[in-house]
């Protein structure tokens, strides 16, 4: 199980880093998968639909099983030499992370202007585009960045959340 949990957090890793640099990777031929699903370098997909893996915040206890695909014209300076497919043990929805926030946002911060949001350490200045599978969610902060005399325009909010990982230790 170790063993499987560290090839998905490596996995993953190679994923994150080449989904930034993958401007060029439709220029090589498709990759045919099945009868269904035809794809090209670089591309990934969850449960047959393709996601930017940049931008979405899967449970890795979920996963049941991750394959890359690779074909003739696989494109080597995106950073990965085929397709990845990801499938999980449960087929939930993706929660978009826009969404997500706008939810928090009616509740008890919604007189709030400006809320931040932080998801693993990092800074989401724009929601769109954005998901995250719920059973990935490991906490969730709010963080009342205002202080009482504080105007209400320039009252803030953090959302900070942390999602689960593969440890590699």
């Amino acid at each position: 199980m170790m063993i499987k949990k560290l090839a998905y957090a490596l996995l993953l890793a190679a994923l994150h880093s080449a989904a930034q640099e993958r401007d060029a990777v439709n220029a090589g031929k498709p990759i045919i998968i099945s009868k269904t699903l035809t794809a090209y370098a670089g591309e990934v997909y969850l449960d047959s639909i393709k996601i930017d893996i940049a931008k979405t915040f899967l449970d890795p206890d979920n996963f049941k099983d991750v394959r890359s695909y690779k074909g003739d014209q696989a494109q080597i300076h995106s950073g990965t030499t085929g397709v990845i497919l990801i499938t999980r043990k449960k087929n939930t929805k993706l929660k978009s992370l826009k969404d997500f926030i706008a939810k928090a946002r009616s509740g008890t911060i919604k007189d709030v202007p400006k809320v931040n949001v932080v998801v693993n350490g990092s800074l989401i200045e724009n929601f769109e585009g954005y998901f995250i599978e719920n059973s990935a969610i490991k906490e969730i902060s709010v963080l009342n960045n205002a202080k009482k005399n504080t105007d209400h325009l320039h009252r803030t909010t953090t959302i900070v959340i942390t999602t689960k990982q593969v440890k590699l230790t």
